[in-house]
């Protein structure tokens, strides 16, 4: 989640809004609102017009596609096929883990962090990337 500032900061890059941080983001998820600032309107349609559009999208033809309305996040995931970088599974529903995600020279960068002043058991699931010519897998 972001503000207001954060977000007139993005920038379009690679498809991406990417902040001057070097976080980018692949999806926007606007909460429905009853009113909403002109400058947050224009500020997503800049984001929108900037991103290079796909002329063709092979073997999806039959599916729709576009926005999608009055759905939870999970489930517009789902839909658009976008599967998380890492999933955060807390043994107790007490905690408050948060991820920031950022790619360095070509490398993921994962920083996590734990809200709460206490230890808490965590699953962390991370989605396996193919490994180019470059990468090689961690050793153990």
């Amino acid at each position: 989640m972001i503000g207001f500032t954060q977000l007139m900061q993005l920038m379009e890059v690679d498809c991406r809004a990417t902040a001057p941080s070097g976080i980018g983001y692949k999806l926007i998820v606007v909460p429905e609102l009853r009113a909403v600032y002109r400058g947050v309107v224009e500020k997503l349609l800049e984001l929108v017009d900037g991103v290079r559009h796909p002329l063709v999208c092979p073997g999806r033809a039959a599916r729709p596609g576009g926005n999608i309305f009055n759905s939870t996040t999970p489930i517009a995931l789902t839909n658009l096929d976008i599967q998380p970088d890492l999933t955060l599974t807390p043994k107790l529903n007490d905690a408050a883990i948060y991820f920031v995600h950022r790619v360095i020279d070509g490398a993921d960068i994962y920083s996590v962090m734990n809200a709460l002043r206490k230890s808490v058991d965590v699953v962390i699931s991370v989605r396996a990337l193919p490994l180019s010519l470059h990468q090689t897998p961690l050793e153990h």
